[in-house]
C-alpha cells in the first residue's frame, strides 16, 4: 500500500447500506489516506455525530430513510459547521438534482454509479484541498488579500500535484502485488526497444504463468488464490537482478523484462531458477499447495521488434512450454511462429466447419471379449474438410482444446449422437450404449449436465443409451464442483467411464466419491501386452481392481490376436480396436446394428462385422 501523506482528518460516511458502507470505507483506506472513519446509518445521526466531532470530510448518500441530502445539508451548515466539504453520493445521474445539492451546500456530487476509486479519492483531495482553502481564509483573512491568494495557490497546486502523482502510481501498479502492471510494462519495453536499437544490444523478455493456479483457486477461493500471487512474487523478486523489470499483467500472469545480458543463454538460466524457485512446497493458510511455471522467452531481435510482436511470441512459446509437459521454459523460434499460425488456421477452419456441417461421427464398435457381442459404441468425429480432405481427430482435437471451441464441438458431439440414436431407434434398430468423450474446459463450464437433458429430452431417446468418458485429469480437477452433477448423471443411468486409465495422475479418490462404472486401459498398454511384462502386469493389476470394484473394463487398440486372448485370458470383459472393427460411418454402422437386429441377438463373427 502506498499512503498518501496528509494530516490526519477525520472522515464520516453517511449511507443506510452497510455494503456500501464498506466499500466506501475500503475505497478510502487502501488509497492511504491518515484517516479515522465514521459511519452513520441516518441524516440525524449524522447531525448527532457532527456537533460531538471535527470532520474534514463527508460521504453523504441521497438515499436516507429519515430526510433527503438538501435538509442535512442545511441542518449541519447552521454555525460552525459551515466549512466541511460534503460529497454527496446519488442513486440517480441527474444535472438538475446535482445543481440543487451544490447551491445547498454540496462540495461535490458523484452518481453512485462512477463512484470508483479513482473518482472517490480524487473528489476527497479536492475537498481537503478546498478545505484547507476555506480554513486558510478564516485563519489569514486580516492579512493582504495577494499574499494570501499567493500562499492558497500554491498549496493548492501542491496537492494537486501530490494527488496526480498518486493517481499516475495506480495506473502504473498492480494494487494486489504493488508489482509494475501492463501500462508501466509497456512504457517500460518500449523504452528499451529504442536503447536497444541504438546500442545493438539484445535484450529478453519472459512470459510466465502459474501451473494449475486456477485450480487453487477454484478449490481454496480466491484469498488463498491471492496469498499464493503474493508469496509467489516475493520468491521471483529473489532469483531476479534488482535492476530488471518483473510485471504482473492479469491473473496469474506475469512478464520479466532483462536488459543489458550479454547472451541468449542468459535468459534461459534466469527461467530456470523461476521454475525451480516456485516447483518448491507453498504453505498458504496452512495448505500445503504445489504449483510450477511455464516460461516463454522472446530476444530482441530475434523473436520480434516491436512491443506487440515480442509479447505475443513470448506468449506463444509459454504455451509451447506448457505443452512440453509444464514447469520448463522454451525460446521463440520461427517454426514456432508457423506452427501458431498453422494451429490459427485450423482453428478458424474448424469453426466454420461447426457452422458449415462439414463434420460426422464415425462410431467403432465395442465387443464382449467372450461372446463376440456388439455391446457398444465409441464415437469419433471426423472432418470432411473442402481443401485439406477427410481428417482425422488428431489433426484438430488438441488444437480445439485450447479453446473455447473444444464447448462448441462437444455440444455439437452430443446433440449429433442423440440426433442419430432417435433416427435409428425410429427404424427399429436394437440399440447399443454410445461412449461420448468429454473435456477438460466442459467440465470446468458446468456445460455437460444440461446439454445432455436438453438433447435426450428434445430427440425423446433413453439416457442409458449414453456413456461419458473422462480422463483422469479432468475427474481429478473437477472432483470437487462437479460430483452433485455426476450423481445427477448416475440417476438418469448415464455410465461414466475414466478413459486412459493408467496414463494420468491417477486418483482413487475418484474412484470412491465418484460413480464410475468403467476403467478403460489406454491402447498404450495395449500395444505392450505380448511384449512387455512389465506392462502385461499393470493391465492384469487394472482388470483386477475393476472386478473388486464392481466396475467393468475395457481395452482400446487391441490390433491382433495375441492381444486380445491375453485380454481374455486375464478377466478383461470388453475391447475396441481394428482387429475387431475401424470405426464405421453411421450407416455402416446401422447396418452393424440391423444385422444383430435380424439374428436375434448381438453375436457376429469377426468376418461379418
Amino acid at each position: 500500500m502506498m499512503h498518501y501523506h496528509t494530516e490526519h482528518f477525520n472522515l464520516l460516511i453517511v449511507e443506510p447500506s452497510e455494503a456500501e458502507r464498506a466499500l466506501y470505507s475500503t475505497m478510502v483506506r487502501d488509497f492511504g489516506f491518515n484517516v479515522t472513519i465514521f459511519e452513520v446509518m441516518t441524516g440525524q445521526s449524522a447531525v448527532d455525530v457532527i456537533k460531538q466531532n471535527n470532520f474534514g470530510c463527508i460521504l453523504l448518500s441521497n438515499d436516507l430513510p429519515d430526510m433527503n441530502a438538501q435538509l442535512v445539508l442545511a441542518m449541519i451548515q447552521d454555525g460552525p459547521t459551515l466549512s466541511i466539504p460534503v460529497i454527496v453520493l446519488t442513486s440517480a445521474e441527474l444535472e438538475d438534482l446535482a445543481l440543487e445539492l451544490m447551491e445547498s451546500g454540496a462540495t461535490d456530487c458523484i452518481p453512485k454509479s462512477q463512484c470508483i476509486p479513482l473518482v472517490l479519492n480524487k473528489a476527497i483531495l479536492y475537498a481537503l484541498a478546498r478545505a484547507q482553502y476555506r480554513k486558510a481564509q478564516i485563519d489569514f483573512q486580516k492579512a493582504e488579500i495577494k499574499s494570501i491568494e499567493h500562499e492558497l495557490l500554491k498549496e493548492r497546486n501542491i496537492a494537486l500535484e501530490e494527488a496526480n502523482e498518486k493517481l499516475q502510481q495506480l495506473a502504473m501498479r498492480d494494487p494486489l502485488t504493488g508489482l509494475p502492471n501492463r501500462n508501466y510494462l509497456q512504457q517500460q519495453l518500449e523504452q528499451t526497444l529504442l536503447h536497444a536499437e541504438r546500442a545493438r544490444r539484445i535484450f529478453g523478455v519472459l512470459y510466465f504463468d502459474l501451473d494449475y493456479f486456477k485450480y487453487v483457486n477454484d478449490t481454496y477461493g480466491h484469498q488463498v488464490g491471492d496469498e499464493l500471487l503474493l508469496a509467489a512474487t516475493k520468491r521471483v523478486k529473489q532469483v531476479i537482478r534488482q535492476k530488471d523489470v518483473l510485471a504482473r499483467i492479469g491473473g496469474d500472469e506475469f512478464v520479466l523484462l532483462i536488459d543489458d545480458a550479454s547472451e541468449p543463454a542468459f535468459f534461459g538460466i534466469i527461467a530456470a531458477k523461476i521454475c525451480r524457485t516456485l516447483r518448491a512446497e507453498f504453505i498458504i493458510q496452512g495448505f500445503e499447495l504445489h504449483i510450477s511455471c511455464s516460461v516463454g522467452i522472446a530476444t530482441y531481435p530475434h523473436s520480434g521488434t516491436d512491443y506487440e510482436e515480442l509479447m505475443k511470441n513470448a506468449d506463444s512459446a509459454m504455451y509451447r512450454a506448457k505443452e512440453s509437459g509444464r514447469n520448463n521454459y522454451k525460446f521463440f523460434s520461427v517454426e514456432m511462429n508457423m506452427q501458431v499460425d498453422q494451429q490459427f488456421a485450423i482453428e478458424r477452419d474448424l469453426r466454420l466447419a461447426l457452422e458449415q456441417e462439414q463434420l460426422e461421427l464415425y462410431y467403432q464398435p465395442k465387443f464382449n471379449l467372450i461372446s463376440k457381442e456388439v455391446v457398444g459404441a465409441e464415437a469419433l468425429v471426423r472432418w470432411n474438410h473442402p481443401s485439406k480432405g477427410f481428417l482425422r481427430p488428431d489433426s484438430f482435437l488438441e488444437i480445439a482444446g485450447q479453446s473455447e471451441l473444444i464447448i462448441d464441438l462437444g455440444d455439437w458431439v452430443r446433440r449429433e449422437i442423440c440426433r442419430q440414436l432417435a433416427q435409428w431407434q425410429g427404424a427399429g434398430l436394437e440399440l447399443v450404449r454410445m461412449s461420448i468423450n468429454v473435456a477438460d474446459k466442459e467440465c470446468a463450464k458446468n456445460r455437460v449436465l444440461q446439454n445432455i437433458l436438453d438433447q435426450v429430452m428434445h430427440y425423446d431417446i433413453d439416457a442409458k443409451l449414453l456413456e461419458l468418458e473422462l480422463t483422469e485429469e479432468t475427474l481429478t480437477k473437477g472432483i470437487r464442483n462437479e460430483i452433485t452433477d455426476f450423481k445427477i448423471l448416475e440417476h438418469m443411468d448415464i455410465q461414466l467411464a475414466i478413459d486412459d486409465f493408467g496414463t494420468g495422475n491417477t486418483s482413487f479418490q475418484c474412484l470412491q466419491e465418484l460413480p464410475i462404472d468403467v476403467l478403460k486401459i489406454d491402447k498404450a498398454f495395449t500395444r505392450q501386452l505380448v511384449s512387455n511384462p512389465k506392462v502385461a502386469a499393470i493391465t492384469t493389476t487394472i482388470i483386477d481392481l475393476a472386478k473388486r470394484l464392481g466396475i467393468s473394463c475395457i481395452a482400446e487398440g487391441v490390433e491382433n490376436d495375441q492381444q486380445a486372448a491375453f485380454l481374455r485370458d486375464n478377466g478383461c470383459e470388453h475391447a475396441q480396436g481394428y482387429f475387431f472393427s475401424e470405426p464405421l460411418a453411421a450407416d455402416d454402422f446401422a447396418l452393424l446394428l440391423k444385422k444383430t437386429s435380424c439374428s436375434g441377438n448381438k453375436q457376429l463373427t469377426l468376418e461379418q462385422s
